[in-house]
């Protein structure tokens, strides 16, 4: 509008993904500007913020997936027959398998793996569910174990860093590819 020319400035961000993804950078940003931060400070949140997020999750029911042609639809009958649960992965734009698992119950710890395999320790997340309470809290809690063990491991690798040790590469990989096996880690948190 010739009113407003000059006095508005409107910035766009591709969210690369679906609302979830985007969501909470778009409130955090709102935040921001109302805590008087500058146009530059938002745009390098957002613009840093929208590049880490990705999101997983599963899918309970094979049906749609065949009938819209994702997936043939006799994999589809048979997957659901012998309780093949696809983990599914948004990320740069793409939806893709990241992982499958048997049965329902497997589904969200599945997740919650995949989802820390990719973080930075004691990097946020969000925890996005339909309406089931206690799915959101079964997630809740395994993301806060293994954020917690993910962190130890961290802190372990950097102590084995400042004693020089040999492979540490390689360590690190082996327990972040094996966090889940690494309970026993947390006991050596103040260590």
């Amino acid at each position: 509008h010739p009113e407003c020319e000059g006095k508005i400035h409107i910035y766009s961000h591709d969210g690369g993904s679906y609302s979830a993804g985007y969501g909470q950078p778009a409130v955090m940003a709102a935040k921001m500007a109302q805590e008087g931060k500058s146009v530059e400070e938002i745009n390098a949140y957002l613009e840093e913020s929208i590049a880490r997020r990705r999101i997983y999750f599963g899918i309970y029911n094979l049906k749609y997936a065949g009938k819209s042609g994702r997936i043939p639809s006799a994999a589809a009958f048979i997957g659901d027959k012998i309780g093949i649960k696809p983990i599914m992965k948004i990320w740069d734009h793409e939806i893709t398998t990241a992982g499958k698992c048997r049965g329902e119950k497997k589904v969200v710890s599945k997740i919650c793996d995949m989802a820390i395999a990719d973080m930075e320790p004691g990097s946020e997340y969000q925890i996005e569910y339909g309406n089931d309470e206690k799915i959101k809290e079964e997630m809740a809690a395994k993301m806060r174990s293994l954020d917690m063990a993910l962190q130890v491991i961290s802190r372990l690798v950097q102590k084995l860093q400042r004693m020089q040790v040999q492979e540490l590469s390689v360590l690190h990989l082996m327990l972040r590819n094996n966090f889940y096996r690494v309970k026993d880690f947390v006991k050596v948190e103040g260590t």
